[in-house]
């Protein structure tokens, strides 16, 4: 599982955690661990927002299309 944060202005941060270990997980296409992030969340794998509201899936994909 993994959450999403917000910064210090309150926007969503460039990071999320994966809850299981507490990794921070930066949102850039080189890092092995996002790569799995992106992999995981399109599998299945749970997402929370920044409220901890679990994500459903069109928020996702909606989510997945912002990224790198």
């Amino acid at each position: 599982m993994y959450k999403q944060f917000l910064d210090e202005q309150n926007n969503i941060a460039p990071w999320v955690v994966r809850t299981e270990d507490r990794l921070i997980i930066f949102l850039d296409a080189i890092i092995p661990d996002y790569q799995q992030f992106k992999t995981d969340l399109k599998n299945g794998v749970q997402f929370s927002d920044a409220n901890n509201n679990p994500m459903t899936a069109e928020q996702i994909t909606a989510y997945l299309d912002t990224l790198p």
